[in-house]
């Protein structure tokens, strides 16, 4: 049982590996905040492993390197916020709440206004509408 563990251990580092690779190539043409709202996924689901310390000094040493700004971080920080809201909305919609999901997707749509989601949040508001 053991020699498994470490086996499973050495693949999801083998993956956090690979996937910190498709991430810097991701910052180096240019697409930073979908770069790290995709390390800040794959920190949090590392975070309670071994692996998230190395995930952590990565975000350090990119930081350190200029490849990320401040200003990145809270466009990806941003991305992040307005993406849990909108699926609370989601959610909401599928359980037939249309007064709480209309809520949460007026909360991107002011809120958040310079992310990705204020599309579909607005269509979403335009379908309740109906």
């Amino acid at each position: 049982m053991v020699a498994t563990s470490k086996q499973k251990l050495e693949e999801i580092e083998n993956t956090v590996s690979e996937k910190l690779q498709e991430i810097k190539a991701r910052i180096e043409k240019g697409e930073l905040t979908e770069a790290l709202v995709d390390l800040y996924i794959l920190r949090s689901r590392a975070r309670t492993m071994k692996i998230g310390v190395k995930i952590a000094n990565e975000i350090v040493e990119l930081e350190k390197n200029g490849a990320i700004t401040s200003d990145d971080k809270k466009k990806a920080l941003d991305e992040g916020k307005a993406c849990e809201i909108f699926l609370r909305g989601e959610g909401y919609l599928a359980d037939g709440n249309k007064k709480s999901a209309k809520m949460y997707f007026e909360r991107v749509v002011n809120i958040h206004k310079n992310t990705s989601f204020v599309e579909d949040a607005e269509q979403r508001l335009g379908e309740l509408e109906l």
